[in-house]
């Protein structure tokens, strides 16, 4: 390795790209070990957490130790990925009480077109958009089929539809359902075309109209795709609720074909989140693991990380896929990084520099060293892969690009 370049402190995601979620016979087993796998790791993290202190005073077991919480820690990451697909399960399957389920549903899905003004409407506030709640009077007609049999908002009550409609300029397909309340219920997905392209897929699970978790696929106005897996985080007194999870931006050299129009519609044709998987493969800008709120990466407690990736053509990738330009792990307002403390950190590097690791407070974007805690400048690969390790990041170890 050869370190020959340095730069000043200025101004970085995870990539686990969209993954398939697992059938309901799996998620449904972990309602009877999810409470077991718990209990098991709260007792393995107390032993370790208990032998670290002695141990740590010799340092040949240093590592070793900290090579175990590190996999402790992604074993509790698994855990808590299935915990939230069995929430999504439930969700999806007894949020109405139990009533409804939403596969026992599928197979009698209906095929129906609303009344101008009666059709479910999205909110495409801070560019993530959200269905609102339906506000039908009883036995009023809201809808009719293809034999043109009208429906009012009872007769379609706890039914699974399909629908489209204009929603301003763009066309939108829907598949869902409401309860009796006219609640949106359990899944219900949208495909949002402008003129022939795709503009947005929302894959959202409702619980009597309090919307839980959602999946998007959108296409962006600089082109490229963001993909976003998120669950709502109600905290009482916020005026706004927080979404928690993970973003992906791409640039995406393949266009989707419509397959689909307002004279040809059925539930075949309707996207969902899982056919972007192929996504994984394409170029990767930067991914998001935290919170958001009113559109941006928002985070106060330093547990969010953005990761920034270096585009073909920057730099000589080698034989790498992918390489990191930026890891940066703290908080951000509106997107940005800024933290007055010293607590938050990243490893960066410009295509002609080597990497530095800073650790301190940051304001517009930058490292300002107001409150300096480590500053490392160039920064070799032992000193990264230390700093990953104990940050409990080495597994991005590999996406870093030491050799300049």
């Amino acid at each position: 390795m050869n370190n020959n370049g340095s730069q000043n402190p200025t101004g970085g995601n995870n990539q686990p790209s969209p993954s398939r979620r697992g059938d309901s016979g799996r998620i449904l087993n972990y309602i009877g070990i999810a409470g077991g796998i718990i209990t098991i790791i709260g007792m393995i993290a107390t032993v370790i957490k208990g032998v670290y202190v002695p141990i740590a005073e010799h340092t040949g077991d240093i590592n070793e130790i900290k090579s175990s919480m590190v996999e402790l820690d992604g074993d509790i990451k698994i855990l808590t990925d299935d915990i939230k697909d069995l929430s999504e399960f439930v969700y999806t399957n007894t949020g109405n009480k139990g009533e409804y389920s939403q596969n026992d549903a599928a197979s009698k899905i209906k095929k129906v077109k609303f009344v101008e003004k009666n059709f479910p409407g999205i909110d495409l506030g801070n560019n993530e958009p959200e269905l609102q709640n339906t506000k039908w009077e009883k036995f009023v007609s809201v809808a009719t089929d293809e034999e043109g049999k009208e429906y009012n908002s009872e007769d379609l009550q706890n039914v699974t539809f399909i629908t489209s409609y204009m929603e301003g300029e763009k066309e939108v397909y829907f598949l869902g359902q409401y309860n009796e309340k006219n609640r949106w219920t359990g899944k219900c997905i949208l495909n949002v075309y402008d003129g022939e392209k795709l503009d947005s897929v929302l894959e959202a699970i409702y619980n009597d109209g309090e919307l839980f978790s959602y999946k998007r696929v959108s296409r962006e106005s600089d082109g490229t795709w963001k993909v976003t897996d998120k669950t709502i985080d109600k905290i009482q007194n916020r005026t706004k609720d927080c979404k928690i999870g993970e973003t992906w931006i791409y640039n995406v050299s393949e266009t989707y074909k419509k397959n689909i129009s307002f004279d040809d519609f059925d539930e075949s044709r309707i996207l969902t989140y899982e056919d972007f998987a192929y996504l994984e493969d394409e170029e990767l800008i930067s991914y998001y693991n935290g919170k958001t709120s009113d559109g941006y990466y928002n985070e106060d407690e330093q547990e969010s990380y953005l990761i920034k990736y270096f585009i073909k053509g920057e730099i000589d990738f080698g034989e790498n896929e992918r390489v990191i330009k930026t890891l940066y792990k703290g908080n951000f307002v509106k997107g940005k990084f800024k933290d007055e403390s010293d607590k938050s950190w990243y490893i960066t590097r410009e295509p002609e520099t080597a990497y530095m690791y800073y650790e301190g407070s940051f304001s517009k974007e930058t490292a300002d060293r107001k409150n300096e805690k480590e500053f490392e400048n160039p920064a070799s690969y032992e000193y990264i892969k230390q700093k990953l390790t104990e940050k409990g990041f080495i597994k991005y170890l590999d996406e870093f690009l030491i050799d300049y």
